[in-house]
């Protein structure tokens, strides 16, 4: 769903007293009497870089301000927009000011020509004590772009707020999205009526950190594999821990959380297929992991812009860079990425048809893998040395690798590669001329995929539909030859 709307009546939290620091509970005091006193449109932003800290914030703040009779509404937008004031005015009807039309007496005229004329007046009525709450509104402002077109044509449409919102409207952006909207919407931020600053909690920061990179959905399978949304929300939420992180004093520490940031930001990107915009998240990285001296963290950064410049086909310049990160893998005895890299090294070769090359290094990474005992990535290795032997032609050292890999991944549970497998072995199955099998493998995949929902499920579908057809039209063929 694009955007919802919640009226927070239907779920009140009521917040634990005393976790807000001194400074937040006063600003959020400042925030609850601008509120209470306003007339008409008011226009406010709050700034808060940490997502666990805002929702309690939001908590604290709808609990307060129906203490005082003012219901808040939230107008969230999970992904990028266009146009603004018409999604508030579509999500928060109940809101938006009607004119009203009343009959006006005329002044004095002579009795002969007294009549009494109806003239439209427009007289604005809209609950008094409403709040609107805006969220996610920074999907739709660049991290990086200089220039916005929803901030323009926010600009120019500002005077339309005043009319159709008769009520507070508070915007909760991170902070680089305040800037690009003081920068870029300057007319309309220039009718604040205040911006109310929340200093992040070193705990709920550090907590927000260790949830987003490491915890449940945080591996790169699970981001990779995740819904477009889901991605985007992740993003949003890694710019805002960064946007934080900045602020900070510049320590080896915070220098080396700021880059893990900026990796994950850059990974997201190239999941999203945005390749540049990727490039610039690495770089940025790598210089910091370079200035702190992590090298761990500098061949990581190297693997990954080596996979972006393949994703945009520059495959001799993504084996530079891969070429560059296997010594320093090496170097600090991290065996996994060693492995890692000289699978893409092999998967480079591959792209560029050098399938004999390629080969060896698949076959240098298999006993790598076995000896961190690590199935999923000997899994993977499996897969591409049979797409090797499918270009050579050789579909039984193929059909080998697949089921090879298939047993590796029933053991460890992994369904995502599992399905990559199986699609494989349909293939093979297919060229085979045994449909049944690869009937089989594809009803795996797909009812597999939409217990999981996977979100690409397109070719999977397509191919078991016509394998399908192909086996109605055995079957149909077979019965004519029959009747014959």
């Amino acid at each position: 769903m694009e955007q919802s709307v919640r009226n927070p009546n239907e779920d009140i939290i009521n917040p634990k007293n005393g976790w807000l620091s001194k400074e937040n509970e006063e600003t959020l005091q400042r925030l609850v009497r601008v509120i209470d006193f306003a007339e008409g449109f008011t226009l406010l932003f709050a700034q808060c870089n940490v997502p666990g800290e805002q929702l309690q914030l939001l908590a604290e703040l709808r609990h307060r301000l129906l203490q005082r009779n003012i219901v808040a509404t939230d107008v969230i937008f999970d992904k990028p927009i266009q146009n603004i004031r018409e999604h508030i005015q579509k999500l928060a009807p109940q809101i938006v000011a009607q004119p009203v039309f009343r009959p006006v007496l005329q002044p004095q005229i002579p009795a002969t020509e007294s009549l009494l004329v109806a003239e439209p007046t427009p007289a604005y009525h809209a609950k008094q004590r409403d709040v609107i709450f805006v969220l996610g509104l920074a999907h739709s402002i660049d991290h990086k772009a200089s220039a916005s077109r929803l901030l323009a044509e926010l600009n120019l449409g500002r005077d339309a707020f005043r009319y159709q919102f008769p009520c507070a409207m508070l915007f909760w952006l991170p902070d680089y999205a305040l800037t690009a909207v003081a920068r870029q919407a300057p007319d309309f931020w220039a009718w604040r009526s205040g911006v109310f600053e929340f200093a992040s909690q070193p705990e709920l920061r550090d907590e927000a950190l260790q949830q987003l990179m490491r915890g449940e959905g945080s591996t790169i399978l699970e981001v990779s594999n995740a819904e477009v949304q889901e991605k985007l929300q992740r993003r949003l939420h890694l710019i805002n821990l960064l946007d934080e992180y900045e602020r900070l004093p510049v320590t080896l520490a915070t220098q080396s959380e700021r880059a893990g940031l900026l990796e994950d930001i850059g990974l997201i990107e190239l999941f999203l297929g945005e390749y540049r915009r990727a490039l610039e998240y690495f770089e940025e990285a790598l210089h910091l992991r370079r200035m702190v001296g992590d090298r761990h963290g500098e061949a990581s950064t190297l693997n990954n812009i080596g996979i972006a410049y393949s994703d945009l086909g520059e495959k001799e310049r993504a084996l530079e860079y891969y070429k560059e990160a296997l010594p320093l893998w090496l170097a600090v005895g991290h065996r996994r990425g060693v492995a890692q890299t000289v699978n893409n090294i092999g998967n480079t070769y591959a792209n560029l048809g050098e399938n004999l090359r390629a080969l060896e290094y698949y076959e240098e990474a298999l006993p790598l893998w076995r000896t961190i005992e690590d199935r999923d990535g000997e899994a993977w290795t499996l897969n591409n040395i049979g797409a090797v032997y499918s270009e050579l032609g050789d579909t039984q050292r193929e059909l080998e690798c697949y089921e090879q890999a298939l047993h590796l991944l029933r053991a460890v549970g992994d369904v995502w590669v599992e399905c990559v497998t199986r699609i494989n072995l349909a293939r093979i199955y297919e060229l085979k001329a045994d449909l049944a099998s690869a009937e089989i493998e594809l009803v795996w995949v797909v009812e597999t995929a939409e217990k999981l929902q996977h979100p690409n499920l397109t070719d999977a579908r397509t191919d078991l539909e016509r394998i399908r057809r192909k086996r109605a039209e055995a079957a149909t063929s077979a019965g004519n030859q029959t009747v014959t």
